[in-house]
């Protein structure tokens, strides 16, 4: 039987969230305190780029 292969593109996205008085203050502070940021959780996007005959 062939066999095939396909090729993926994965994207993982992170979610941090800090508290901070608005939207500005918040990108501040990933700048200059990222240790002030908790980590949320994180999102795992696949994409089919192609699929091949494996020739050997």
């Amino acid at each position: 039987m062939p066999k095939y292969r396909i090729e993926l593109k994965i994207t993982v996205q992170e979610i941090w969230e800090c508290e901070a008085e608005n939207e500005e203050d918040a990108e501040l502070n990933w700048m200059v305190k990222p240790e002030s940021f908790i980590f949320d959780r994180e999102e795992i996007h696949s994409e089919l780029v192609k699929v091949y005959k494996v020739e050997r």
